[in-house]
C-alpha cells in the first residue's frame, strides 16, 4: 500500500533536489540528487540500513560508471 512520503533524515534529505528514490528489499535506498560534488546536474546515490535501524546511512555517490556529467536520474 502507498503511504505519503517521509523524510528520511538530514543525510538523505538536503536543500538540493532529490528525487526518483526505488527502495529494495527495504534495506536499499538508490535517489538522484543535485546535490554539490557530483559528476553532473542530478547523479544517481546509493545508501543503506540494517532491517532493525530506524535510519538510512550516509548517501554514496554511485561513481562514473553509473554516473556522467549530463543528469543521471533512475536505476533499471
Amino acid at each position: 500500500m502507498w503511504s505519503r512520503p517521509q523524510l528520511v533524515g538530514d543525510s538523505v534529505n538536503t536543500a538540493a533536489n532529490e528525487d526518483f528514490p526505488l527502495v529494495l528489499g527495504d534495506t536499499a535506498l538508490y535517489f538522484s540528487s543535485s546535490r554539490p560534488g557530483g559528476q553532473g546536474g542530478y547523479d544517481l546515490y546509493v545508501c543503506h540500513k540494517t532491517q532493525n535501524a530506524s535510519f538510512w546511512g550516509k548517501p554514496e555517490n554511485m561513481g562514473p560508471v553509473f554516473n556522467s556529467s549530463a543528469d543521471d536520474y533512475n536505476v533499471s
